[in-house]
């Protein structure tokens, strides 16, 4: 797994991060690109996800799973 990814400004222009129905959603998907590995990967179970992405927030595994399906269902 890669260190150190860049995220490209444009991103804040996206349109399919700005069409997320919640802030929660577009800072998990940005959140996540670091911890990809080089083909863009990385394990989709919620409790993963947590652990690893968003360890400090208060969020139900619940929570990130429902947010993991926006994110599908938006094609990211």
């Amino acid at each position: 797994m890669a260190e150190k990814r860049m995220i490209s400004k444009v991103i804040s222009i996206s349109e399919k991060v700005n069409e997320l129905p919640d802030i929660f959603d577009m800072l998990l998907f940005t959140w996540m690109i670091p911890h990809t590995d080089d083909f863009g990967r990385l394990a989709g179970s919620p409790g993963k996800v947590k652990g690893l992405v968003v360890p400090m927030l208060d969020k139900t595994k619940q929570e990130i799973s429902e947010s993991l399906r926006r994110l599908n269902d938006h094609g990211l």
